[in-house]
């Protein structure tokens, strides 16, 4: 919890800033809109990070969704004129991401980077998907609430007395906050 506190702290003032009108046009595209207006250049890879960026940080404060942020290195792969150019895509914490920990929400398994991505990972990116955040799950997927003791409780976003669900928990939160497509 402490690394990924830092690492939301370490980020640039862009994510922490409001909402721009540019912003919630963005967030407003649908799948196959977003994916033309960023092919056709109407629309940044950086700027679709930012938008949604924003929106994945106001998601973990409210329900406690991410387990980790991988701003920089989602734009670092940006493939254009692809099915899903510009797409930001959250994983969940069970998906390997070379230099991330893929955890289950054991504390054994955190500081303890991938040494290469997921074949998923691989065919996402390949397909112009935007990588930039995992996403909370139950310590070991079995459970219908998305605890654990590494990354603490993701609530509902709707009713914070429920939870988003089970092993997609972090992912339903995130995208429910439009930090996700």
């Amino acid at each position: 919890q402490k690394e990924r506190a830092e690492k939301i702290r370490r980020l640039t003032p862009q994510y922490s800033a409001p909402l721009t009108d540019n912003d919630h046009r963005i967030l407003a595209l649908s799948l196959t809109q977003l994916v033309a207006e960023c092919n056709a250049g109407t629309v940044t890879p950086a700027a679709i990070l930012s938008a949604h960026g924003k929106k994945c940080l106001l998601a973990q404060e409210s329900t406690n969704c991410l387990t980790d942020l991988m701003f920089e290195q989602g734009l670092s792969n940006v493939v254009l004129n692809r099915p899903l150019s510009g797409v930001p895509v959250s994983v969940k914490d069970c998906i390997d991401i070379a230099g991330c920990d893929t955890t289950l929400g054991f504390s054994g398994n955190s500081d303890k980077p991938a040494a290469s991505s997921a074949a998923i990972v691989n065919l996402l990116r390949d397909a112009g998907a935007l990588i930039h955040v995992k996403t909370t799950v139950p310590t070991g997927l079995f459970s219908f609430e998305t605890k654990s003791d590494l990354f603490g409780e993701t609530s509902n976003p709707y009713n914070p007395k429920f939870s988003p669900g089970a092993s997609t928990g972090g992912g339903a939160a995130l995208l429910a906050y439009h930090g996700s497509k």
